[in-house]
């Protein structure tokens, strides 16, 4: 069980680290650094809304810490008393946790968060690891829903089928 708290925090260490390099070495809005040819850079960007920017000329920054204050104790009482058999459902609740932190962090302490993963070339929303992570996370926990309720599906159909037998 602890494991699962730990990965959070290595996920928040990471991040940190990241966005610490890109704020005190980078300019807000200005360069980009090629990673990746033509495909891929790094662009320091302030988000002040949540996913996508989306809500960010709000002025919502106290609504957002609050929200998801709420969200990462809701995660934490889910990993600590649900019986959770799918390993990678406990890793991407771990993952999910881990991102909601990271950027909880930038957002309290900075009013924004920090992105700087930018696609640029197909035109995808600049993002952070927190991100990723978040992501990741709720993929591997609908991956884990959907085949949870796909195999109690078939062994309820064929304990039905045993019963008419």
């Amino acid at each position: 069980m602890k494991l699962y708290l730990i990965i959070p925090a290595l996920i928040v260490i990471f991040d940190q680290i990241t966005k610490f390099i890109v704020r005190t070495n980078m300019q807000l809005g200005g360069e980009s650094v090629p990673v990746i040819g033509g495909l891929l850079r790094w662009s320091y960007h302030r988000n002040d809304g949540i996913a996508f920017g989306w809500f960010g000329d709000m002025g919502a920054r106290w609504f957002l810490v609050a929200l998801s204050i709420l969200i990462i104790i809701g995660f934490i009482y889910v990993i600590k008393t649900r019986k959770i058999d799918c390993i990678w459902q406990k890793l991407g609740l771990a993952f999910i946790l881990g991102g909601a932190v990271g950027n909880l962090i930038d957002r309290a302490i900075l009013g924004h968060v920090v992105d700087f993963i930018d696609f640029y070339r197909i035109g995808f929303p600049i993002f952070n690891i927190a991100d990723i992570f978040v992501t990741v996370g709720a993929g591997l926990v609908i991956a884990c829903t959907i085949v949870s309720a796909v195999r109690e599906g078939k062994s309820k159909s064929e304990s039905e089928a045993e019963s008419d037998v």
